[in-house]
């Protein structure tokens, strides 16, 4: 039983389309219909509406506390009256996870993983891009899609520290780029060392990042 409290109307959520060539929106809680339906406002992507249509799969996020509270659902269409809304399904289960404390860098370097079930070839190793990388998760670009949720091995080397291996990570958003599908993931450390290695290298950029601004300020003088 989902807990109608978690749906606070004036609450901003995010909705992507995991399955669509649809941006990712912004949009508020209106009200809900316990067990039916949820009533938000049109979804915009940069100041643009965006249309989901009759039946279209969501992913839906609000943040609740200190806690990211994750669904699927699906779009039931537009309403016109009383006002322009969007109605949506009522989720049967929502997945709650922490909020990403650690600070993000953009990285640009190569990892594998191995494809999920309800990839084109579930089981098999599959390359992939780490475009950014934290504490707790990273966000990748991958040729095919993985399901949210769904938890993959992930390796990888971090360049002047060494290789991470035996790391599993969780899908927590899929959204379609241009050309390759990007994944948001966060880490679930079995054992210390992959955790160890991720923030030996994070402090090592964080150092380089303070270095350059010293030398950007004492060549003003």
């Amino acid at each position: 039983m989902v807990d109608p409290g978690l749906f606070v109307p004036g609450a901003q959520v995010v909705l992507e389309a995991p399955l669509a060539t649809l941006p990712r929106a912004m949009s508020v809680i209106r009200g809900w219909h316990p067990q039916r339906y949820l009533i938000l406002d049109p979804p915009s992507h940069k100041g643009m509406e965006v249309r989901f249509e009759p039946g279209v799969e969501l992913l839906v996020r609000l943040i609740r506390g200190e806690k990211l509270a994750s669904f699927h659902s699906r779009s039931l269409g537009r309403v016109l009256s009383p006002a322009l809304l969007l109605l949506v399904e009522y989720p049967q289960a929502v997945e709650y996870g922490s909020i990403r404390r650690g600070k993000s860098f953009p990285v640009l370097f190569d990892a594998s993983f191995c494809a999920g079930p309800g990839s084109p070839l579930p089981g098999s190793p599959q390359r992939c891009m780490i475009l950014s990388l934290s504490e707790d998760g990273c966000m990748l670009q991958s040729e095919s899609p993985q399901a949210f949720g769904a938890q993959i091995p992930l390796s990888f080397v971090l360049p002047e520290i060494g290789a991470v291996t035996g790391l599993f990570a969780t899908v927590k958003s899929c959204q379609r780029g241009n050309p390759a599908w990007e994944l948001e993931l966060v880490f679930n450390f079995d054992h210390q060392e992959p955790s160890r290695l991720i923030r030996d290298y994070l402090r090592l950029l964080d150092q380089r990042q303070l270095d350059n601004a010293m030398l950007r300020l004492s060549s003003l003088d």
